[in-house]
């Protein structure tokens, strides 16, 4: 079965070779800006045109010189202009909850007891997620992604932890608009889920011992101006 999607570059197993298969003009942005996707908001279209890349890269080439090119295939190719401005969205704060955090601290070169167990997995009716020596830094960036919406750390603590995260998915997965922030009132009423476990958001308070405080924020988001939904040719 062929993959879709972009593959190579530099920092992958084939640096000297980028290539796409069935690959939209979205996933190209997204290649080619690093995007999280409440960065950027794309018409419609550019997410049902599917095109196919092959493109050599020239040896030594840096990640940053690589997404340039990428950028400058865009401006050529689909004669794409871009711009960036500032935009308030709803965003979450990670902050310590009032009766202080549970996360379990590592230990440096301590075996994991659950060694077999880590990464994220599924369970019947629920998920899982086993991480060790994680900043809340690095916990943040992975509730972003869960989310789908901006998580800034404010906790101030600034060791390494391992962190176990026992959920059912979280209202975004179940409803909620992409974007929407849960109030920090309305968190309390999701602290749970009729599929019989906690979400998310209500294990990170529950089981971690953090909050995830909803309020607005000024973040950096990408425009586009114009596109050609047909490429150049070469």
């Amino acid at each position: 079965m062929i993959r879709r999607g972009c593959f190579g570059g530099p920092g992958t197993s084939d640096p000297g070779r980028f290539w796409c298969n069935a690959a939209s003009l979205t996933d190209l942005v997204f290649s080619a800006y690093q995007l999280k996707p409440y960065q950027v908001t794309l018409p419609a279209w550019m997410g049902l045109t599917f095109y196919n890349i092959a493109a050599r890269i020239p040896a030594g080439s840096t990640a940053e010189q690589f997404l340039l090119m990428q950028q400058n295939l865009l401006a050529e190719r689909f004669k794409m202009t871009v711009h960036f401005e500032k935009k308030e969205v709803p965003v979450y704060e990670l902050k310590v909850g009032k009766d202080g955090p549970k996360c379990k601290q590592t230990v440096l070169d301590a075996p994991s007891e659950d060694r077999d167990l880590i990464g994220e997995y599924l369970e019947e009716g629920g998920r899982v997620r086993h991480k060790v020596k994680q900043t809340m830094e690095e916990l943040a960036a992975y509730l972003t992604i869960r989310l789908r919406q901006p998580v800034f750390d404010a906790t101030g603590l600034t060791a390494t932890y391992d962190i176990v995260l026992n959920f059912v998915q979280e209202p975004s997965d179940r409803g909620l608009p992409r974007g929407a922030a849960v109030s920090p009132e309305g968190a309390a009423t999701v602290a749970s889920d009729p599929a019989g476990g906690p979400t998310l958001i209500g294990a990170v308070q529950s089981q971690l011992g953090l909050k995830l405080e909803a309020k607005k924020g000024m973040i950096e988001v990408l425009v586009i101006d114009h596109a050609e939904k047909v490429p150049t040719e070469n």
